[in-house]
């Protein structure tokens, strides 16, 4: 049985991230905690303190159904190479 992932994108300036995950409200709120947390030096997060980003939000990309998570990771290097994401 097919499982249900999103593919997701962050927008910082003309700077791109993607990524994926099985629950898009969740991983938004991971995100918002790693960026207040201040304990993660990932360039996501960088570039968000230097614009001042205090609130991370997600576009969504697509949703995908998948069979195992290689699927799923594949779907978001796809989309990675496709947007020239550079925060990744």
């Amino acid at each position: 049985m097919k499982k249900k992932g999103y593919i997701y994108k962050i927008v910082i300036n003309n700077l791109i991230y993607v990524g994926s995950c099985v629950d898009l409200q969740g991983r938004k709120i991971t995100h918002n905690f790693r960026l207040k947390d201040n304990e993660r030096n990932h360039k996501l997060y960088q570039k968000c303190r230097e614009n001042n980003i205090n609130k991370i939000e997600l576009i969504l990309i697509e949703e995908y159904d998948y069979n195992d998570i290689i699927e799923l990771r594949q779907k978001e290097q796809h989309y990675i190479n496709e947007l020239k994401a550079n925060l990744n």
